[in-house]
């Protein structure tokens, strides 16, 4: 599969993602559990790149409390603060849909292969709603 229906697939693949939504197209389903895959092995990775972050939040404040610049160095302490924070939800929240959307890929292809009568309907999409955050 090459040229443009690869780009269409993937396309669709990461819309079914953000919305959360499990395609009843075999095809659609490989290629969604793919960029699951691929995004769960990218998030985890380089975990040590988040443990980098904090050390670069923390020690320009610091450096400008040295300096006597307190105002600047708070100002940085709390972006440092939010940004870390904002960072930390959002790992959470991704590694969190990507862990559910893994299951539900599973528990749509394993119901689809108890009930072959239902796999032939093909077109209809399983919506999974989940609050995330």
């Amino acid at each position: 599969m090459y040229g443009t229906q690869r780009w269409l697939d993937r396309r669709n693949a990461e819309r079914n993602l953000v919305r959360g939504r499990i395609p009843g197209d075999p095809r659609e389903r490989a290629a969604l559990r793919r960029l699951v895959a691929h995004r769960r092995q990218r998030l985890e990775s380089h975990p040590w790149l988040f443990a980098v972050l904090v050390p670069a939040l923390a020690v320009p404040p610091a450096l400008w409390a040295l300096q006597g610049l307190w105002s600047t160095a708070l100002l940085m302490l709390v972006f440092g603060i939010v940004f870390g924070s904002w960072a930390t939800c959002e790992r959470r929240r991704n590694r969190s849909r990507l862990r559910f959307l893994d299951r539900a890929l599973t528990a749509a292809d394993t119901g689809a292969r108890a009930h072959p009568r239902h796999a032939a309907l093909g077109n209809t999409a399983l919506v999974l709603t989940r609050r995330t955050g």
